[in-house]
């Protein structure tokens, strides 16, 4: 769920930090995309990284719903 300030912050786990990397710049690469940011990253079972990731969208290149008007 995006919120009013066209943010996603999603928690994840990945099998290593070169995956959060690779993950990062793939999101980058999308011309939606603003900005990623990383916040905490942690060790999480079987040597996992369990991260949260805070992704910023262009509102201008986003999807919109616009309702139509049944007149």
């Amino acid at each position: 769920l995006l919120s009013r300030r066209n943010e996603l912050t999603v928690s994840a786990v990945a099998r290593n930090y070169s995956t959060v990397a690779r993950q990062m710049a793939s999101l980058l690469r999308d011309g939606a995309v603003k900005d990623v940011s990383v916040g905490e990253l942690k060790p999480g079972e079987e040597g996992r990284i369990e991260f949260t990731m805070v992704i910023s969208f262009d509102s201008d290149k986003l999807l919109t719903f616009k309702p139509v008007n049944d007149n």
